[in-house]
C-alpha cells in the first residue's frame, strides 16, 4: 500500500509530462497501443471546458471523431452514468448517452473518476440543474445554512435589543457587549442641563484719546487771488493742516474773526494732509495780513498758525476831523477839577514836520491804537507794561497750584549804572513767526525750533541781549547801540522785525531803529533839538506802534513829543508758506510836536506815553498832563497836577475811559483816577511815601481794583485800591523798600483765543492775538530792594511765598504764561517759573 502510494506522484508527473507533449495522430495511437499513453489516441480535437455550466472552446486542440475524450489517468475511466465532469472542472471526452439518472432520494452511482472515459455525449451527461452534493457545494442544502443562519440573528439581535431596553434585567455575560453596543446606539443622550445665561453685559467702549491741541497743525496757506481790485468776486482760500485739525479760524490783522469753519464736509484728506478750501468775500476794502488759527476738540493750537498778506478793493482813510490851528493863545478845553487839585494848562503849541515848522496837520492815514486785546499781532510783550494802556507786563495766563517761585535759569548782561534811572527798564518776550524768524541771523537749530520765544533786554552798557526764555542761553551776538541805554526797548508789534530802544541822557543820545535781520541801526530820532524844551537827551519812554497806519510815536526826555511815519519796503524771497524777508527798507518822515506851559514848568518826560485810538497822554516833569490829537498834532485837553509825575501812566476801559497818573515827592505822593475824555480827576488818594512804581491795572478776577506800590527808601506797601473810588481794599507790608513795579498774573482754565501764530508769511505780519483768557484766579508778584521776588494774593494781599535772587529787583518783570522774566541790580537775568 505504501508503495503504491509513493508511486503515485511520481506517476501523476509521468502523466503531466505526457499530457504537455504534442503528439501526431500515428504517434498517439501507436502510444495507446504500447501503453506508453494511458487514454486513448485521438486526432486532434478542440479542447471544452465548462465554467458554471457553460461551456467553452480552446484551440489548437480539435475534437476527436469518435466524440471520446482521453481521460487523464490511464486506469480511470469515466463510469456509466457519469455526467463527464469531475469536481474539479477538469475536461472530459463526449461519451455515449447514459443510462437514466437515478430518482430523487435515491443514491447515485459513483462519479466517474477523472481517470475514467468522458461520456461520448457530454451536453447530454451534463444537467446544470441537477442538485450537488455536500461534498461538491451543490445542492440545495445550502439555501437551508443561509436561513438558519439568518434567523439566529434575528433572534440574536432581538434578545440584545430586548436587553438594552431593559435596563433593570441582568444581562448574560455572553451578550454583555452586544447589548452595551446596542444602547449606545438606541439610547439617546441625557440632554445636558441648559445653563441659564448670564446677561451679556454691555461693552465698555474703549476711549478713543482726545487729540492735543499743538497736533493741529497749518502745513501750507495759499490765497487766490490775493490781490483784488474787485470785491464782487470771493477771495479762494486753501489751507492744508495736520489731520488731527478740526477746524479753521480766519481772522483779519485787527483780530477781527471773519469766518470759522468745522466740519467733515469743509476738508478732503490727502497724502498732503487735510485740505480746506474757504471761500470768503470782503465786505469793505481791506489791506493787510489775513491768518489761519487750526484747532480741534482741545482748543485753537497758538503757535502753528499762518498767515498772508491780502489786498482787497481801495482802501481809503478815514476822513478825520479838521485840525485846530495852533496859535499863542493857550487852549482851554476843560474847567479846574472838583476837588481843586488840578487846573487847566495853558500850552503853546508847534509843529514840524521834518524840521520845518507848520502852521496845521492832517495824517493821511490816522492812527487808531487798540486796547490790550488788539494793540498786538504777535504773542509776548513786545513793549513797556506789554501795550499802549500800560496796564500790565504780561502775556498768556498761568496754572498755579502750589504758589511756589522756582528759578529756572540765570543769564548775565551788564550791571546797572546807579547814576542812570532804570525804573522804566523791563525786558520784552517775543515769539517769533517761523518765517520771520528765518531771515534772521540765528542758528538752524533756534529757527527749526517750535514756538521759539526770545527774551531782548537793554542794558546800561549799552548793549541789547538776546536769550531763550526757555533755556536763558544766548540766541544771537549783542546789539551795541555805543550810547548807555535807559528805557525798555519796543518791537514792531505786527512781527517785524523792527527794534527801538532809547538812550540815556548823553550828547550823541536819542531813540534807535534797528533792523534785527541784519543787527544794522536804520534810523536815530536825535535827542538834542533847537526846539527842545529841556537838556535831557534821552528817551525813558519806551514808544509806541500802530502797524495798520505804520507810524510810531513817544515822547523824549527833552520835552518834544514825536511821531514817526516809517513808510517801510520790504523785499521778499520764497513764495507761499516760506515766503522771506529778502531786505527790510524804511523811509522815514518826523513829525514833531511841541508843547509849553504858560507856567514854563519842567518839561522833561520821563513817564512811558500811554495811547488808546487816536489820543496819547504823556506828563513833564513839572506836573502837567497833556491828551494829543496825534492824527492832528493839537492838544484835546491839558491839565496842571503841581506835583512831579511818576514813571508811567496808565488806561483803563472799564466804566468808561479812565486814565491813571502818580507822583513823586519827598512829603508824600498822589494817586489820580482822571476821566481821559475831558481831563476831569474823578478822585485822588494821598499816600505817605516818595516814590511810585508804574500801576497794575486789575482785570479778571481783580477787575475792580488798581495795584500800586510806594516806597519811602527804607519800606515799602503794595496797595489794592478800588477803582470807582480809590478805597483801600488790602495792603502788603514789604520790609524794604520797591522801585520795580508790580506784575498781575491771570488763571487761565478753559478756551483761550487764538494767540501766537508759529508761521506766517513774511509781506506783513500781525493780527490780533492775545488770549482772551478765562481766569480763575489773580497773584501779584513783587520785586524789592534786598532782591526778594513775593507772591501775592491779588484778592486779599496775602504773601503765598517768596524767592530771593541776591539782589535788587530793577525795572518791570514781564511774564509769558508761568515763565517770568526779570533784571536785578547786578545785571542778572532771571528766568523764574511759578508754579
Amino acid at each position: 500500500m505504501r508503495d503504491e502510494q509513493a508511486q503515485q506522484p511520481q506517476q501523476r508527473a509521468t502523466q503531466a509530462q505526457d499530457a504537455s507533449r504534442y503528439y501526431s495522430a500515428e504517434e498517439e495511437e501507436g502510444a495507446f497501443a504500447s501503453g506508453t499513453r494511458s487514454s486513448r489516441p485521438a486526432a486532434r480535437y478542440e479542447r471544452s471546458w465548462s465554467v458554471g455550466g457553460n461551456e467553452a472552446t480552446s484551440t489548437p486542440y480539435a475534437k476527436p471523431a469518435s466524440g471520446a475524450r482521453a481521460s487523464r489517468d490511464a486506469s480511470a475511466k469515466a463510469p456509466e452514468g457519469s455526467s463527464g465532469k469531475n469536481k474539479k472542472g477538469s475536461f472530459y471526452e463526449d461519451v455515449e448517452p447514459q443510462e437514466e439518472r437515478p430518482a430523487r432520494g435515491r443514491k447515485p452511482a459513483p462519479r466517474p473518476s477523472q481517470y475514467d472515459e468522458e461520456p461520448e455525449d457530454f451536453d447530454e451527461a451534463y444537467d446544470p440543474q441537477e442538485d450537488y452534493d455536500d461534498d461538491n457545494r451543490g445542492g440545495t442544502r445550502w439555501y437551508t445554512w443561509v436561513l438558519i443562519v439568518v434567523l439566529v440573528l434575528v433572534l440574536l439581535g432581538g434578545v440584545t435589543y430586548y436587553f438594552a431596553r431593559h435596563s433593570d434585567i441582568t444581562i448574560p455575560r455572553v451578550i454583555e457587549p452586544a447589548v452595551s453596543f446596542i444602547r449606545g446606539i438606541i439610547t439617546e443622550p441625557t440632554p445636558e442641563p441648559t445653563p441659564t445665561p448670564e446677561p451679556t453685559p454691555v461693552p465698555t467702549p474703549t476711549p478713543v484719546p482726545i487729540p492735543d491741541a499743538s497736533e493741529a497743525v497749518v502745513i501750507g496757506f495759499n490765497v487766490d487771488p490775493a490781490v483784488m481790485e474787485s470785491m464782487d468776486e470771493p477771495m479762494l482760500l486753501q489751507v492744508t493742516t495736520s489731520l488731527m485739525t478740526d477746524k479753521l479760524q480766519v481772522v483779519d490783522s485787527n483780530g477781527q474773526i471773519l469766518m470759522e469753519v468745522s466740519g467733515s464736509d469743509t476738508y478732503v484728506d490727502t497724502a498732503e494732509g487735510r485740505v480746506w478750501r474757504l471761500m470768503y468775500y470782503f465786505a469793505a476794502p481791506y489791506e493787510g495780513i489775513i491768518e489761519v488759527y487750526p484747532g480741534n476738540v482741545s482748543g485753537w493750537n497758538e503757535a502753528r498758525a499762518n498767515g498772508t498778506y491780502v489786498k482787497v478793493g481801495e482802501t481809503a482813510p478815514e476822513p478825520t476831523a479838521e485840525p485846530v490851528a495852533s496859535s499863542s493863545e493857550p487852549v482851554i478845553t476843560s474847567d479846574q477839577t472838583a476837588d481843586g487839585d488840578t487846573s487847566v494848562a495853558a500850552l503853546t503849541e508847534n509843529i514840524y514836520v521834518n524840521a520845518t515848522e507848520q502852521t496845521s496837520f492832517s495824517r493821511e492815514t490816522p492812527v487808531a491804537l487798540g486796547d490790550t486785546e488788539t494793540y498786538t499781532g504777535v504773542n509776548g510783550v513786545l513793549t513797556f507794561r506789554a501795550t499802549g494802556m500800560r496796564k500790565n507786563a504780561a502775556y498768556g495766563g498761568v496754572n498755579i497750584a502750589e504758589n511756589t517761585l522756582e528759578e529756572a535759569w540765570t543769564a548775565q548782561t551788564a550791571a546797572m549804572d546807579t547814576t542812570i534811572d532804570s525804573s522804566a527798564m523791563q525786558p520784552l518776550i517775543v515769539r517769533w513767526h517761523a518765517n520771520i524768524r528765518a531771515s534772521m541771523p540765528l542758528s538752524e537749530e533756534l529757527i527749526e525750533k517750535t514756538a521759539f520765544t526770545e527774551v531782548i533786554v537793554a542794558a546800561n552798557d549799552g548793549k541789547v541781549y538776546f536769550f531763550d526764555l526757555e533755556t536763558g542761553e544766548a540766541t544771537r551776538d549783542p546789539i551795541d547801540v555805543a550810547v548807555p541805554l535807559q528805557g525798555s526797548i519796543s518791537l514792531y508789534p505786527n512781527g517785524l522785525p523792527i527794534m527801538f530802544v532809547g538812550g540815556a541822557n548823553a550828547e550823541e543820545s536819542g531813540l534807535f531803529a534797528y533792523n534785527l535781520l541784519t543787527g544794522k541801526k536804520i534810523c536815530v530820532i536825535k535827542g538834542s533839538d533847537t526846539t527842545a524844551l529841556s537838556s535831557d537827551c534821552g528817551f525813558m519812554s519806551a514808544p509806541l506802534i500802530d502797524y495798520s497806519a505804520d507810524v510810531m510815536l513817544t515822547a523824549g526826555n527833552n520835552g518834544l513829543f514825536y511821531t514817526l511815519t516809517l513808510g517801510k519796503t520790504l523785499e521778499l524771497k520764497g513764495e507761499g508758506n516760506n515766503q522771506q524777508i529778502d531786505s527790510l527798507k524804511i523811509d522815514p518822515k518826523l513829525e514833531v510836536y511841541r508843547a509849553q506851559s504858560a507856567g514854563a514848568e519842567d518839561a522833561t518826560v520821563q513817564t512811558a506815553v500811554a495811547a488808546y485810538d487816536g489820543y496819547a497822554y504823556y506828563a513833564t516833569k513839572g506836573g502837567v498832563i497833556n491828551c494829543l490829537d496825534v492824527n492832528t498834532l493839537t492838544s484835546k485837553w491839558a491839565i496842571a497836577t503841581g506835583e512831579e509825575s511818576g514813571v508811567s501812566l496808565a488806561l483803563d476801559d472799564v466804566d468808561g475811559l479812565a486814565l491813571y497818573a502818580s507822583s513823586v515827592g519827598t512829603d508824600g505822593v498822589s494817586i489820580r483816577r482822571i476821566n481821559a475824555e475831558d481831563g476831569s480827576v474823578v478822585w485822588s488818594q494821598r499816600f505817605n511815601g516818595n516814590n511810585v512804581a508804574a500801576p497794575v491795572i486789575g482785570e479778571n478776577e481783580i477787575s475792580d481794583l488798581i495795584i500800586v506800590t510806594v516806597s519811602d527808601g527804607t519800606a515799602a506797601t503794595v496797595y489794592g485800591l478800588r477803582k470807582a473810588d480809590g478805597g483801600t481794599v488790602w495792603t502788603a507790608q514789604l520790609s524794604t523798600a520797591a522801585t520795580s513795579s508790580p506784575l498781575a498774573l491771570y488763571g487761565a482754565v478753559e478756551e483761550q483765543a487764538p494767540a501766537e501764530e508759529e508761521s506766517q508769511t513774511a509781506s506783513q505780519a500781525g493780527s490780533q492775538t492775545v488770549q482772551e483768557v478765562t481766569s480763575q484766579g489773580a497773584w501779584v508778584l513783587q520785586g524789592d530792594d534786598n532782591g526778594a521776588l513775593v507772591l501775592l494774593d491779588a484778592a486779599s494781599g496775602a504773601e503765598l511765598t517768596r524767592l530771593e535772587l541776591g539782589t535788587a529787583v530793577v525795572g518791570s518783570p514781564a511774564a509769558f504764561n508761568d515763565a517770568i522774566a526779570i533784571l536785578t541790580q547786578d545785571g542778572v537775568l532771571h528766568g523764574v517759573v511759578v508754579k
